[in-house]
């Protein structure tokens, strides 16, 4: 088991890392990437599982780490694109605030970090 201060340093490392590599995330400065570092959550959905339903909320956004998500429009039927690691989705609704314009769901096992528009804000 790991120091509580080695802990948060490689937490700090591993998540800022991405955060800061990704061109969403680019332009914000790294103490604040820093302390989203600690609100990140990990999950993971299995094959065939909704991450986002085209119409809700964008209440939370996430990073893939790996796996395969398919992005659908539902309502015209129509596939939009596959996403696979490193790949954001649900990032327009998020930052916008406004109802999802697809829906996601998972074609195999995948991971996940997610960003809650509350831990975002706070």
């Amino acid at each position: 088991m790991l120091n509580e201060n080695l802990r948060l340093d490689l937490i700090v490392h591993l998540n800022g890392k991405m955060l800061h590599s990704t061109a969403l995330f680019k332009s914000f400065d790294i103490a604040f990437i820093s302390e989203l570092t600690f609100v990140l959550k990990r999950e993971t959905f299995s094959m065939d599982e909704n991450i986002l339903l085209e119409g809700e909320v964008g209440e939370s956004l996430y990073y893939m780490c790996s796996g395969k998500v398919t992005l659908i429009h539902k309502r015209s039927c129509s596939f939009i694109k596959d996403l696979t690691a490193d790949d954001f989705l649900g990032e327009c609704a998020f930052f916008s605030q406004k109802l999802r314009k697809a829906s996601a769901r998972s074609r195999t096992f995948t991971e996940v970090i997610r960003l809650s528009l509350v831990d975002f804000l706070s």
